[in-house]
């Protein structure tokens, strides 16, 4: 490959909106922004039907809890399933299934059958057990490899947008006409989702011959097993969160509920949370760093001034002003990690390992939501919320120690090294 190509390289990934030159991805994309909506009005919805009808600490922490379990037991079967059919229609099924779940949500909750919330907050979780490892699998299949950082920037734009939009939509939903209408909303939005992803067409799909389910569940756990750096970012990632989200996002609720006597609160915060975001992604095409990885493990660090906001709720604008930092925290890690992660397996093993890995990325959050309460309970809010933010940074500094963590890759950071990674780029 000639300097100038390489050099093309180098500028397409640090472009924003290069990815949006290709058809087929910009028009997913679009599509993935409305459905980002609906995912995002649902959450608040449920929280706001549980905190209505009396309910505390315990049973926001079960319903948020009951979504994760059922993508942390699907979401490897729907991996190797995105490696087995191809994606688009993978998509386009779980899209489906989520219209009935909703009008079934707002159809019982009139009735006052609120058990029922539960089992559909559940099989939502399951419908996103096959629809995100086919959706981030299907990104490289559709763009050049050089494209890849701007298509995951974009789509952590987007999500974050939609991050934005979303609560701000539930809050008003909540406010003016009940968090029932909020369900209604989610199916209208689905309904779209799922008719506009037949106008994409994954041209690359190619039926691969089929082993035992086993054995192509193993495949992806031994490939992820074969780079120390991954398996360590996996698990790294994954006590982090479930300790830090786990604390966090259950008390968000619970305590500004209380502390400023609304439900909409909880939802302005992570708009918050999200508009900081969106700003840290953008940033994020900027950076040209060697150690993206230890970059990035930097910025994350930052996250501790969330539970620190809740155990010093002194004002609305205060607490809103630390989620928003902590929103710019985020994005350097989501995006260089998963531009690392798509890039780092080839095509046919590229839905199982994704799927693994946020499988195990997110393996405890339902251990650490569902102990969120009663340790809270038992520790006192403060103290419990204190000592998440102690672990989450030592877990940090941990998995830095890691080699390849830092770089986010095997290669060694020679000047060679990296000249030869980046012509390999344009394959």
């Amino acid at each position: 490959m000639s300097d100038f190509q390489v050099d093309d390289v180098i500028d397409d990934e640090h472009s924003l909106f290069s990815s949006l030159k290709n058809p087929k991805f910009r028009k997913l994309w679009l599509i993935g922004i409305v459905d980002s909506m609906g995912d995002q009005i649902f959450p608040y919805c449920a929280i706001a039907i549980v905190l209505s009808g009396g309910s505390g600490v315990l049973e926001v922490s079960a319903i948020m809890s009951f979504r994760v379990i059922a993508f942390f037991l699907l979401a490897p079967i729907g991996g190797v399933w995105a490696d087995r059919l191809p994606r688009i229609r993978i998509m386009q099924v779980c899209a489906f299934l989520r219209i009935p779940l909703c009008f079934g949500i707002f159809i019982s909750t009139a009735q006052g059958e609120y058990q029922t919330l539960y089992l559909m907050v559940f099989l939502m979780g399951a419908a996103e057990a096959f629809s995100r490892p086919a959706g981030g699998a299907i990104v490289p299949s559709l763009i050049s490899y050089s494209l890849i950082p701007s298509a995951n920037t974009l789509r952590a734009i987007s999500g974050r947008l939609m991050s934005v939009g979303g609560p701000g939509i539930a809050a008003l939903v909540i406010a003016t006409s009940g968090a029932r209408t909020g369900f209604l909303i989610c199916a209208i939005v689905f309904t779209f989702t799922f008719m506009a992803l037949f106008t994409v067409v994954e041209e690359r799909y190619e039926k691969q011959a089929r082993q035992s389910f086993l054995f192509e569940l193993r495949a992806g756990w031994v490939e992820i097993r074969k780079r120390k750096w991954i398996f360590a970012m996996i698990m790294g990632l994954s006590l982090q969160t479930s300790i830090l989200f786990g604390a966090e996002m259950v008390l968000l609720p619970v305590i500004t509920n209380r502390v400023f006597e609304t439900q909409s609160f909880y939802p302005m915060a992570i708009s918050a949370l999200s508009a900081g975001a969106i700003i840290s992604a953008f940033l994020s095409t900027k950076i040209k760093v060697q150690k993206k990885g230890k970059w990035a493990f930097i910025s994350w660090s930052f996250l501790v001034i969330l539970p620190i906001a809740l155990v010093f709720p002194v004002s609305k604008p205060f607490v809103l002003i630390c989620y928003f930092i902590g929103g710019l925290a985020t994005q350097p890690m989501g995006i260089f990690w998963a531009t690392a992660l798509q890039r780092a397996f080839p095509d046919e093993l590229r839905g199982r390992v994704m799927s693994l890995e946020s499988t195990m990325s997110s393996a405890l959050a339902p251990i650490g939501m569902m102990a969120a309460g009663p340790l809270s309970k038992l520790l006192g809010e403060k103290v419990y919320l204190i000592s998440s933010a102690i672990i989450f940074l030592t877990l940090v500094c941990l998995t830095m120690r890691v080699k390849g963590v830092n770089t986010l890759s095997d290669v060694d950071l020679h000047p060679a090294n990296l000249h030869l990674e980046e012509g390999n780029s344009g394959r």
